[in-house]
């Protein structure tokens, strides 16, 4: 009988052990995973930075930059100029959430962007990821509203890691 007793708590015993082995090790892959995502998140909010120039895709096999372009600076602002003039002003985040706040099991980063001009003028974009290719580096966005991504370009000239400062920073 007494064996039987010893038995049972030693079975406890395990039982309880083996449920904080399992939380803990479940606990250890969430962090592992949340660390790999905030790593990620953070190179993709410094590599956006800058300038970027959307890709004519109407043409087969061509990478002709159009005269639209996108600007992030590190201050939170995008503006999208057309033809040399700022047509929108937009404040931008970058999350694994999705503009309704749920949580991108795929792993996909999302692009928010809210109008300076009008709050309720919101545009939300799935990064589908960046791209170092031939001395360019890519970008490539879809809008939830539609099925069809836009790809960019980063703008750089010469020896210059980007261009300098101008007009399309901050000012606007």
């Amino acid at each position: 009988m007494i064996e039987k007793a010893t038995l049972q708590k030693q079975n406890k015993k395990l039982t309880v052990n083996r449920f904080i082995m399992k939380k803990a090790f479940i606990i250890s892959s969430i962090y592992f995973l949340i660390v790999i995502n905030i790593s990620a998140q953070s190179n993709l909010n410094e590599e956006i930075i800058g300038r970027w120039s959307a890709i004519d895709l109407s043409i087969a096999d061509s990478e002709e930059e159009t005269d639209f372009i996108w600007v992030f600076t590190e201050d939170g602002i995008c503006n999208w100029i057309k033809s040399g003039e700022v047509i929108f002003k937009y404040n931008y985040s970058i999350s694994n959430y999705s503009c309704n706040n749920k949580l991108d099991n795929k792993g996909y980063s999302h692009l928010k962007l809210i109008n300076k001009d009008d709050l309720n003028d919101i545009d939300c974009f799935v990064i589908e990821g960046t791209v170092n290719k031939s001395n360019s580096i890519y970008l490539s966005v879809t809008n939830y509203n539609t099925a069809e991504p836009i790809l960019f370009k980063k703008i750089v000239f010469d020896n210059q890691k980007e261009l300098p400062d101008d007009k399309y920073d901050n000012n606007y």
